[in-house]
């Protein structure tokens, strides 16, 4: 999924920049060289092994998705079964300490209420990031890429910005604090160049 998220920033970037044409040739040699590696059957067995690792199929993710959703069932769906009482209740049903995605952890932890507060700091993050946009194209598609990664990575892993672990808070590093603080500079910057 982590290779996965690297690509879809890529392909994002590209459209966001505009460069999709420009870098056509490029893509397309990288296609045909990376076709031609994977051709080799060690290459392509060892591919298949440890990155596509098709007999896992979901990993579990199915009986992950399914146990939370009854976890919520059998609690509030306004307020959820708390931060860590529904994370050790989903450890002992599934045997896996993470829900595989954001939004179920945002649900199973603290129900709608937090859900509600989830949504509107991404909302925030996003206005945000349009309007770095506007003073600089480059680092608003660079931050936007980042952001449209992250909503969709999150469907298949539990990376839930303003959570405690490290990966969290890079996370909210890069979808929040980054964008936010990049903000302030160019306000402050257009402030003090008006005076």
């Amino acid at each position: 999924s982590s290779i996965l998220l690297f690509f879809i920033f890529c392909i994002f970037m590209l459209i966001m920049v505009g460069k999709v044409r420009h870098y056509a040739i490029t893509v397309f040699i990288v296609i045909i060289l990376a076709l031609g590696i994977v051709a080799n059957p060690s290459v392509a067995k060892f591919l298949n092994t440890n990155i596509v690792r098709s007999e896992a199929g979901l990993s579990g993710r199915n009986k992950v998705y399914a146990s939370s959703i009854k976890l919520l069932n059998s609690s509030s769906w306004l307020i959820g079964g708390g931060y860590n009482k529904s994370h050790e209740q989903l450890e002992q049903i599934t045997g896996f300490s993470s829900t595989h995605n954001s939004y179920l952890a945002v649900l199973i932890r603290g129900g709608l209420v937090l859900f509600s507060g989830f949504i509107f700091a991404l909302m925030y993050a996003l206005r945000n990031i349009l309007l770095i946009r506007k003073h600089d194209k480059l680092m608003g598609s660079f931050l936007l890429s980042i952001f449209f990664a992250y909503i969709i990575y999150s469907f298949a892993e539990s990376q839930v910005i303003f959570f405690s672990s490290v990966t969290n808070y890079v996370v909210t590093v890069f979808v929040i604090y980054l964008p936010l603080y990049l903000l302030n500079n160019y306000k402050h910057t257009a402030q003090s160049g008006t005076r």
